[in-house]
């Protein structure tokens, strides 16, 4: 899938790197660019791009100030900033990404990962609603886990993480149950629904069993209902 992609900065020079790195991204197609916040409004009004690369402090407003402007806008935005104190709101706005000025190539590259991983969620989550419109059936509750000749049947709603361990992954659900089951996390990962993230390579956890988040500068700390907090040297998306 070709992402149609609109940068909003009021740097030229920022605007210049972007497209060049953007440049080397063969899904992301570059259909124009804004260096004032009226000027975004009426380009994503008029194009409706997929991605936006979203600079906070424009010349004559902030980023917040034109998604407040556009409630209706579907596109996936990575936020770009030199100042660090708007993290917590740009994620509170279901952000994909949060670059802070000035970010190395890896870090764009990084985002642009997320950004793909994020497309490929909602494709799935579009899918299934569709089947489920489609034949008037209830959200899958569980989900079949073929291990050889068994097919393990995973009640989705009570699982709250999965642990990897090797070339098995340890399934803890409510109530401290645990199951074992000879499985990859990636191919787990695949099996479960939407609301379920693979947060780093051992873990897996189902996004409605958190009870808290803690977002730090770099890192985040995360407390599941059953107790166990996890720590992530990354900014997670949640």
């Amino acid at each position: 899938m070709i992402l149609n992609t609109l940068i909003i900065d009021d740097e030229a020079p920022s605007r210049r790197r972007m497209k060049k790195l953007l440049g080397q991204v063969s899904d992301c197609h570059l259909i124009g660019e804004a260096e004032s916040g009226a000027e975004a409004i009426e380009k994503i009004s008029a194009y409706s791009p997929d991605l936006i690369f979203l600079d906070i402090q424009l010349k004559d407003m902030t980023g917040f100030d034109v998604l407040a402007a556009l409630p209706g806008v579907k596109s996936h935005i990575v936020f770009i900033t030199a100042y660090d104190e708007f993290a917590i709101n740009a994620f509170e706005l279901n952000a994909v990404d949060y670059l802070l000025k000035p970010y190395k190539e890896s870090r764009f590259f990084e985002a642009i990962s997320r950004v793909r991983q994020r497309f490929a969620e909602a494709t799935r989550h579009d899918w299934q609603a569709f089947v489920q419109q489609l034949f008037g059936s209830k959200p899958l509750d569980k989900v079949r886990i073929a291990e050889g000749r068994t097919t393990h049947l995973i009640e989705v709603d009570k699982l709250i993480y999965a642990q990897a361990d090797t070339y098995y992954c340890h399934l803890h659900f409510q109530d401290s149950k645990t199951k074992i089951i000879r499985i990859s996390l990636k191919k787990l990962g695949e099996a479960l629904p939407s609301q379920f993230l693979r947060v780093n390579r051992s873990f897996i956890i189902n996004k409605d069993k958190i009870e808290s988040i803690r977002r730090k500068r770099r890192s985040t700390e995360i407390e599941l209902q059953t107790g166990l907090q996890l720590s992530f040297d990354k900014v997670l998306d949640l």
